[in-house]
């Protein structure tokens, strides 16, 4: 699902520029792959893939933004602003969080952890939804 989420004004919540949200999902999805400390070329490519396809983020800047990133940038609870974007489009954030933890084949319990994190602080409700994911880890 390819969505314009940074370039529909639709998408854009009022009080966040397009540079702050866009700063935002690149800090949410991060984290996954930080989460065991620094991600190898699998994790940078499939976050790449994803920031560039479905974030329309620039391909030229996004492996600088990786590379300079660190983990203790982000403002505990800062990811709470994105649960102001229209659901589809923190479902997708969702998901795409869970395919930085599925890199590897199967995630662990801390990426599981952040997962249902993720999904509270996006305001995601759906258990269905969200054991479907956790379904897939243990189908790998």
């Amino acid at each position: 699902m390819f969505f314009d989420m940074f370039r529909s004004s639709q998408s854009q919540p009022t009080q966040l520029s397009r540079e702050r949200l866009q700063q935002l999902v690149l800090n949410f999805l991060m984290q996954m792959a930080w989460l065991d400390g620094k991600p190898d070329e699998r994790e940078i490519e499939a976050l790449t893939k994803i920031l560039v396809h479905v974030y329309h983020f620039d391909p030229a800047t996004v492996r600088g933004k990786i590379d300079s990133y660190g983990p203790g940038q982000q403002r505990p609870g800062s990811v709470a602003a994105l649960r102001e974007l229209p659901m589809r489009e923190r479902v997708q954030l969702l998901r795409d969080l869970w395919a930085v933890a599925l890199v590897h084949g199967k995630a662990g319990e801390k990426e599981q952890a952040l997962f249902y994190r993720g999904a509270k602080l996006l305001a995601i409700k759906d258990n269905a939804f969200l054991e479907k994911c956790i379904k897939v880890n243990s189908e790998h």
